[in-house]
């Protein structure tokens, strides 16, 4: 599982939907969501 995140930061996603891919989405999108509470936060 967590070599997912790390193939997710050093090459972008297949244009393909795969399982990677998918981690990958949501893993950014946990990221994204973050950033912006930190944002907000401050």
């Amino acid at each position: 599982m967590e070599a997912s995140s790390e193939l997710c930061r050093h090459e972008s996603p297949s244009p393909r939907p795969s399982f990677t891919t998918l981690s990958c989405m949501h893993w950014t999108t946990d990221i994204r969501s973050h950033l912006v509470k930190t944002i907000i936060d401050d």
